[in-house]
């Protein structure tokens, strides 16, 4: 059996992040910006996007996502509207979206934030906005810095996929946070890549991945889409000779010491 390299499906849309800092208050709000076009047979990535992603990588009390430059091809309904975008301010169509919270203009998206916050947090100091000299300060968000990189293969039949993780952690900016968000960000792409791969069993290699220890953000080598996560018919590990087991993996999953050895032993066809 041979892998073959695995893109995952690209946003046909760009995205663009701020950070509004709310005047007089500790707190912020990722703002951000999705512009391009959208056609009907490409929401799934845009919720995929919005639900799975920007949620799990970020933490936010609410997010704010404009829409205005974002343009629904066919001129269908775009429906935003269940629970799991309570957090979510959207701007945009009125009447080509319709979600829970959704304005027209970036000053009211802020001001029902900001009224919003100040109901969850009690917080006088957070305040509303006017069209004149109260502008929102919004500033361009600076992304946390990468360190993993990520190799995945899969077979023809979707059948097996591998998923290999590369780098050292903590990473080299010596910054909790950016460690924090890349750990993220390893959880997220795996779930993304047993998502739209749709493969049966994945083998996670962490060979050329050098870690001090397993802590609460690093975790447990463990993806969480579907039940993968507590499926050992469905993961695999490849390890060196070295590697402590004592804890992590999914329980009763199959270690090898070689991606040959891997397929071999599996021989799923």
């Amino acid at each position: 059996m041979s892998l073959h390299t695995y893109d995952l499906p690209k946003y046909p849309f760009n995205i663009e992040k701020y950070y509004w800092k709310l005047t007089k208050s500790h707190y912020g709000i990722l703002f951000i910006e999705i512009k391009g076009n959208l056609h009907s047979n490409e929401i799934n990535l845009l919720l995929h996007f919005l639900k799975e992603e920007l949620s799990y990588l970020y933490d936010s009390s609410y997010f704010i996502i404009d829409l205005l430059e974002l343009n629904l091809v066919e001129n269908y309904i775009l429906d935003l509207k269940d629970d799991s975008f309570d957090k979510y301010i959207f701007i945009g169509d009125l009447d080509h979206i319709k979600a829970k919270h959704i304005f027209n203009d970036t000053i009211e998206s802020i001001n029902y934030c900001s009224s919003l916050m100040r109901k969850k947090y009690f917080d006088g100091k957070i305040r509303t906005y006017d069209y004149k000299k109260d502008i929102p300060k919004i500033f361009k968000y600076k992304d946390f810095i990468h360190f993993l990189s990520f190799e995945m293969m899969h077979d023809k039949k979707n059948e097996l996929g591998y998923f290999k993780i590369k780098g050292e952690y903590p990473g080299f900016t010596n910054d909790l946070d950016d460690d924090i968000l890349e750990t993220k960000r390893f959880y997220s792409t795996l779930n993304k890549f047993l998502k739209f791969s749709e493969v049966k069993h994945v083998i996670i290699d962490i060979t050329d991945f050098k870690y001090q220890y397993l802590d609460k953000y690093l975790q447990d080598f463990m993806p969480s889409y579907q039940d993968f996560d507590s499926n050992p018919a469905k993961v695999s590990y490849i390890i060196n000779k070295d590697t402590d087991t004592t804890y992590g993996f999914v329980k009763n999953s199959k270690l090898f010491f070689s991606l040959d050895e891997a397929l071999e032993t599996l021989k799923i066809e």
